[in-house]
């Protein structure tokens, strides 16, 4: 499988790469993978004596998930073949079948099963093989998978109906909560965490104006209505109101801000619409990539980098950091070029869960708020931080 290539100083040579399976929407077996960088080091504990290289993915003990596999630099025709260094751990092969030989076609899916995973933080880890001429040729291309055990959290749904001072009829939540809940299931997926998600409750009450909460009274009031202690608490309502704040559709207020705050408990709420007249009811995607992004501050992570969202003005905008769950940046600027998709539909914010812990040469620090995937679980493990 020759092919030609002019190198000017040093290259690295990738013969085939791994993409996520599907685009468009998170769905629950097409987990988004970790492709930034190159080298990290392995997560101590159990992995601590070996390092990854190049692509990473998580899965739940017991799913079997999807990966592209792309023909990099490898003709279509070159026999390639799939193992498993660790078939107690994971196991692999082609989409369908199982088989390990792979079709002569450009790209193609291949599907990975998770046998047995790390029960805390740290994952087990294996590599899907791809091999060139056989089950048993030479290794051109890893991924290196990460199993997690099931980790479950209690998640609790709450559509409030807010009618106003004047009376009348009240204005409560027009979301698809179950939608959303399910593809922030499919989000957290790849970090074996799972939710319980609850029966919605559905609550009445009366503030000055219909369909309206302000801050920061009839905030509080919604936080202290049917809240349930060690769980997370997402409630929807039609609109938040904030003085200076005409754009807000959210709120996420953990358990270490809730003092700073002065919110009677942690909850999440989440906005139809805002002053602005921005409406996103029947937006599931902006939905549920909102409310995983609040639980992800519930499990003690940041925005990458730490940085601001705007007006300030160091915010990163680069592919990685519009790729994070963790970005604190909604809305982008539409592109037109490559930059406009991360996989998640155009000028669409992405939902990686970072796994890799990459260290900048130049700042030991650069990196910061990477590693979320392990981080966020050693968090969730303890319903008292809810």
């Amino acid at each position: 499988m020759p092919f030609p290539h002019e190198v000017f100083k040093t290259q690295r040579i990738v013969p085939i790469r791994f993409a996520r399976a599907g685009v468009g929407f998170p769905i629950i077996n097409f987990p988004d993978i970790d492709d930034r960088g190159w080298f990290r080091n392995a997560p101590t504990g159990n992995n601590a004596a070996t390092n990854d290289h190049g692509f990473v993915v998580g899965v739940t003990q017991g799913d079997t998930v999807f990966i592209q596999l792309t023909r990099e630099k490898v003709e279509d025709t070159a026999p390639l073949f799939v193992t498993s260094s660790n078939t107690a751990t994971m196991t692999c092969g082609m989409a369908g079948t199982g088989a390990d030989a792979l079709l002569n076609i450009h790209d193609i899916n291949i599907q990975i099963t998770g046998v047995a995973g790390g029960a805390a933080a740290d994952p087990n880890i294996a590599r899907v093989q791809v091999r060139h001429g056989s089950n048993s040729g030479p290794i051109i291309g890893e991924l290196s998978v990460w199993v997690f055990r099931v980790l479950n959290v209690n998640l609790v749904p709450h559509n409030v109906t807010i009618t106003g001072a004047g009376g009348g009829a009240g204005i409560g939540s027009a979301v698809n909560i179950t939608a959303v809940t399910d593809m922030v299931k499919a989000i957290w997926r790849p970090c074996g965490v799972d939710f319980t998600v609850a029966a919605v409750q559905n609550h009445n009450l009366n503030f000055a104006t219909a369909g309206v909460a302000a801050w920061q009274a009839e905030i509080n009031t919604i936080l202290s209505t049917g809240f349930v202690a060690g769980s997370i608490n997402a409630y929807f309502i039609n609109q938040i109101q904030m003085a200076g704040l005409p754009g807000i559709l959210g709120l996420g207020i953990s358990r270490p801000n809730q003092v700073a705050f002065g919110t009677p408990n942690p909850g999440i709420i989440l906005g139809d619409t805002n002053a602005n007249g921005s409406a996103r009811a029947g937006d599931t995607h902006w939905l549920a990539n909102d409310l995983a992004h609040e639980i992800g501050h519930f499990f003690t992570l940041e925005h990458p980098d730490k940085k601001s969202p705007p007006p300030n003005t160091n915010t990163r905008f680069d592919t990685w950091a519009v790729r994070m769950l963790m970005h604190n940046f909604n809305l982008r600027a539409a592109r037109t070029d490559w930059r406009n998709d991360v996989t998640y539909g155009p000028q669409r914010r992405g939902c990686l869960i970072t796994m890799k812990d990459l260290v900048d040469s130049g700042s030991a620090v650069h990196h910061s708020t990477d590693n979320e995937c392990r981080t966020a679980r050693g968090a969730a493990i303890v319903p008292g931080n809810f």
